[in-house]
């Protein structure tokens, strides 16, 4: 009854997304990402739909042990080689970190890094032409001076911590 319900999200994402570059046009560099990746919260334990104490179940979980996943193209972007789909799957290859996201994009739009940026442009994503053609600059930061100012931060009761380690814990940022 739902064997085909994973295909068909595929395929209706990947219609938008070629809807999304038609009509941005070949100029425009599309860039698609995940910040990490997902799995199963508990795979051995049924889901509970109802949840426990008024507090929705958790259906997954980030872990640090799983791949992001990013795709790109347009100007600025490396060609790369159609894969023949009769040939056995391959691991594909690391080619950075989620740190790296902000310098590559900063480098798509010909923009200097943040020298307080621990991340590097992907180099096997952008073009080595255009790489060459546009290198890129480093500014000191591009964090304006004062920010915290602008920011409502919430003060922690020591009654808190216990929940919020809880919940990083939950959203898979401690272990």
């Amino acid at each position: 009854r739902y064997g085909q319900v994973l295909r068909r999200a595929y395929e209706q994402l990947d219609a938008f997304v070629g809807t999304l570059r038609r009509e941005a046009g070949p100029s425009a560099t599309t860039v698609l990402l995940s910040d990490h990746g997902m799995g199963a919260f508990r795979p051995s334990t049924p889901a509970d739909a109802a949840g426990r104490d008024g507090v929705p179940p958790r259906s997954g979980a980030h872990s640090g042990k799983r791949d992001a996943f990013v795709a790109a193209a347009g100007p600025g972007i490396a060609a790369s080689t159609p894969r023949d789909d009769a040939a056995p799957a391959s691991p594909l290859p690391r080619i950075g970190s989620v740190l790296d996201v902000a310098p590559t994009l900063l480098a798509l739009r010909d923009l200097p890094r943040g020298a307080d940026m621990p991340g590097r442009p992907l180099a096997l994503l952008l073009d080595p032409a255009f790489a060459a053609a546009h290198p890129q600059g480093v500014v000191p930061t591009h964090t304006p001076a004062g920010w915290e100012a602008s920011r409502r931060f919430v003060e922690l009761r020591d009654d808190d911590g216990p929940a919020r380690l809880d919940q990083l814990r939950g959203l898979g940022y401690l272990h």
